[in-house]
């Protein structure tokens, strides 16, 4: 050992020396194994810090998972609750507009009802004032066919008088025995003469009334069922056609709404006039055009008036005597289309039966218009006896 030792250290070069290179190196070691431990305990030391932050970040994140699991429930469940809300408020929406519909629907019906009633009132107040009108045509047709009647009524008084008297110079002269028979038998055939013209007078008179009273109520009737808006005089059974629906402000030509009128009046009123009942009776088919007090002034205002009536009047008759027109729109029959028209006259009678208001200013557009009136067989008998009792 010692030799080993002695070798050795006489290697080296040195007593002492090797061993305190070893002595420094294993110190070297030493402190260099304790830096590399507690460098792996300061690692490991803060490799466990690390986890340790780990697990609790871990832990944080589960918490806020979790948390974030029950915030996501939340969230579906209010999300559920606002589609819930959503549905319930779009149906509620969807009743809104239904509602919003239902009464804009309503409001237009509204609108539309209150136009209606406005024309309604329009045309109230138009038919009103033609009433008015007619009211006054009545009373004045009224007052006219009396003072006929008062006139042959005393026309016939008078001579019943007359035949009173005769009765009596009769019976005077029967009673005295010296007057010549000739004479006698001359005033009897006389007074037999009066009774009979009397009487003949008095029954066209009724039955002239009567008749023209049937057509009359026969042609209301009748225009009232098919819905053709005109008014018929009740005394003298005239039909007013107003110029603002036939023609156009100082024109002659029948405007489309005139015709189309006509089309659907016409019909009807022949009906009646034409039927087998009264066409025995219908002497005359009276067109007649009447103007206001316009157009001209002067003089020559009458005259362009009666021009402008009768042209008026001529333009419905030739309108409605069209022999086409007479079969195929009013459907008359061959015969019935030439007894129409022989019966058929047209005339204008200027401004020279103007219509009044109530203030008795004139009413021009009332006074504008065309009159289709008819008159009797009897009528003219009754004119023709009325002039040979005068005579």
């Amino acid at each position: 050992m010692k030799a080993y030792t002695r070798k050795k250290n006489a290697a080296s070069g040195s007593n002492g020396s090797f061993w305190l290179s070893f002595s420094d190196m294993m110190s070297v070691l030493v402190l260099i194994f304790i830096f590399v431990i507690f460098s792996m305990m300061f690692t490991l030391n803060e490799q466990e810090n690390k986890y340790k932050q780990a697990q609790e970040q871990y832990l944080i994140a589960e918490a806020r998972a979790r948390a974030s699991e029950e915030s996501e429930e939340e969230m579906i469940l209010l999300l559920s609750e606002a589609n819930q809300k959503l549905e319930n408020a779009e149906e509620k929406l969807s009743d809104a507009e239904s509602k919003l519909l239902v009464i804009q629907a309503e409001l237009e019906e509204g609108r539309t009802i209150i136009l209606d009633l406005r024309n309604e009132n329009s045309a109230m107040s138009q038919d009103l004032a033609l009433l008015l009108q007619e009211k006054q045509m009545l009373e004045s047709n009224e007052a006219t066919l009396n003072a006929d009647i008062t006139r042959l009524q005393s026309e016939i008084a008078r001579r019943k008088s007359e035949y009173d008297s005769l009765s009596a110079q009769y019976l005077q002269l029967s009673s005295d025995s010296q007057l010549n028979s000739a004479l006698v038998k001359q005033y009897a055939d006389q007074i037999s003469q009066y009774e009979k013209e009397l009487a003949t007078t008095q029954e066209q008179l009724d039955q002239m009334l009567g008749v023209k009273t049937q057509i009359i109520r026969r042609l209301s009737s009748e225009l009232k069922r098919n819905s053709i808006n005109v008014d018929v005089d009740q005394q003298t059974g005239a039909i007013i056609l107003y110029g603002a629906m036939l023609f156009d402000s100082g024109k002659i030509d029948l405007k489309e709404s005139g015709q189309r009128y006509l089309d659907n009046f016409l019909p009807v009123y022949l009906s009646v006039l034409l039927s087998d009942e009264f066409r025995p009776y219908i002497a005359e088919i009276v067109i007649e055009g009447h103007t206001d007090s316009t157009g001209r002034t002067g003089t020559d205002a009458y005259l362009y008036n009666l021009e402008l009536s009768q042209q008026r009047a001529l333009a419905v008759a030739n309108y409605v005597l069209d022999w086409n027109y007479m079969r195929r729109t009013l459907r008359l029959s061959e015969a019935d289309a030439y007894s129409f028209r022989r019966m058929v006259t047209a005339s204008g009678r200027s401004f020279s039966s103007l219509i009044y208001d109530a203030n008795g200013t004139e009413n021009k557009e009332a006074s504008r218009r065309v009159e289709i009136k008819f008159s009797l067989i009897d009528e003219e008998s009754v004119v023709a006896t009325q002039r040979i009792i005068n005579n």
